[in-house]
């Protein structure tokens, strides 16, 4: 991990200081100097290295007559095709 992951790594934080509320390729490039591509290959390496797992958005509950929220977290696994598995 260099700098520049450390940059997209404090974009992608949540909440972070920035007004713009924007998880996007191309927010987190403009935000953070580097281009779009070089933003998503090291998103996708720090992915397949465990340094990210995962994006989440958290809905307010109060805008939708809420008082409290839940969090539910949901892990995505590439299944090995093997013997008797189609």
């Amino acid at each position: 991990m260099d700098e520049i992951d450390r940059r997209i790594i404090r974009r992608l934080q949540w909440p972070n200081s920035d007004t713009e509320f924007s998880f996007s390729d191309f927010a987190v490039s403009r935000s953070t100097g580097v281009s779009v591509q070089t933003v998503r290959k090291r998103i996708a390496r720090m992915v397949e290295n465990g340094i990210l797992k995962g994006n989440y958005l958290m809905p307010m509950p109060s805008l939708f007559g809420l008082s409290s929220g839940t969090l539910c977290a949901v892990t995505v696994r590439k299944l090995r095709r093997g013997p008797g598995i189609t």
